[in-house]
């Protein structure tokens, strides 16, 4: 057991020390709303993580994630922003997250999901079109269907390592 309780503490120090600049994932994406419509590839990448002080004034870590939209007969669009670091989970925490899916009916349950980027166990969160993996930026695919918008991520590649 403590063997056991090592390795875990091990792994966990090493994937919390592990940076996170260059993690990203690519999609396809497509929006539509009552006045326009985009279809391309959207791909999100971090650029830098950096400890800030969040809202509540606590010092948290940040990550500087791009956005970067590729869409056909249209400039590339770059966003850049500082985003807190939980709302990107970090594999460990990914893997735990779908483990608990498995056994919490009340975050939802687990399908084989295929997609361009291959095939994955994920989690079907409950009451939501959004399937969670271990894959950096957590969605391997999510549907969110409005009145006023309709989005659709579908992952078509990623890496938790810089692109070369």
């Amino acid at each position: 057991m403590k063997v056991l309780i090592t390795l875990v503490f091990l792994y966990t120090s090493l994937s919390l020390a592990a940076s996170r600049v260059g993690e990203w994932a690519a999609y396809d994406y497509e929006e539509s709303t009552p006045t326009s419509s985009l279809k391309g590839i959207l791909i999100k990448e971090v650029l830098a993580v950096k400890r800030m002080k969040s809202a509540s004034g606590k010092l948290e870590n940040h990550l500087q994630v791009s956005s970067k939209l590729l869409s056909s007969g249209a400039a590339t669009k770059e966003v850049i922003k500082w985003e807190p670091e939980t709302q990107y989970h970090n594999a460990l925490d990914l893997n735990l997250y779908v483990l608990k899916c498995r056994f919490i009916a009340k975050i939802g349950k687990i399908e084989k999901i295929k997609v361009k980027g291959g095939s994955f166990n994920a989690c079907h969160v409950k009451d939501q079109d959004t399937w969670v993996g271990v894959v950096p930026f957590n969605f391997i695919l999510h549907i969110r269907n409005e009145p006023q918008l309709f989005q659709r991520y579908e992952l078509i590649n990623y890496s938790w390592k810089k692109k070369k």
